[in-house]
């Protein structure tokens, strides 16, 4: 056999490889942001990507979401606030309303600052639970705009480091194809030797 051929049949696995591995990339970048084909606008797998992201996330805060709200407005939690809520009511009735309203303070005492005190801390205790349930429903766990908000920092997130992550992995990924073309290619080369002789 000539060693043109056996140049031919180490070289040809190395370029078919080769080509497919640009092919590919080409691909991978043409096809990572929206494009358009055949007259549509397609949105590219990166949005795809972030669509199932946030898709997966909205699903699993429906389904978490009462263990959320159970978690911020358990008796635990409140316990936890107690003493932050103290401080500030006591801060409102010794400073804040007699600023406000200097008459007040000629009739309220300490004895008096103490019981609206604790009048006010209990109520907030039992308001806060109340609140903090529908604002969590509301605003986070039904709310379309945050689904919406999740996906669109997704895709930002994905566009700004994808491409530079195929950028800069590309000339790897196409000298592993030329190399295991060249490996394909010498076995190649050896096998025909063995046969032919």
């Amino acid at each position: 056999m000539c060693h043109t051929n056996y140049w031919i049949i180490f070289l040809l696995p190395s370029i078919i490889l080769l080509l497919i591995g640009i092919i590919l990339l080409i691909a991978i970048n043409a096809t990572m942001l929206p494009y358009s084909w055949m007259g549509t606008i397609q949105k590219g797998w990166i949005t795809g990507i972030a669509e199932k992201i946030s898709y997966s996330l909205q699903i699993q805060l429906k389904e978490n979401g009462p263990k959320l709200v159970a978690s911020i407005t358990n008796q635990n939690t409140v316990e936890k606030i107690r003493p932050m809520m103290e401080e500030e009511v006591e801060k409102f009735l010794r400073e804040k309303l007699p600023a406000q309203m200097p008459m007040i303070s000629m009739f309220i005492g300490d004895r008096t600052i103490n019981q609206l005190k604790e009048i006010f801390v209990s109520e907030v205790e039992v308001i806060f639970p109340m609140f903090m349930e529908k604002y969590v429903s509301e605003n986070i766990l039904n709310n379309s705009n945050l689904n919406d908000q999740i996906k669109e920092t997704i895709e930002k997130t994905l566009v700004s480091s994808i491409p530079k992550i195929v950028k800069q992995h590309s000339f790897r990924f196409l000298l592993i194809l030329l190399l295991a073309g060249g490996v394909i290619g010498l076995a190649q080369v050896g096998m025909s030797h063995l046969l032919l002789n």
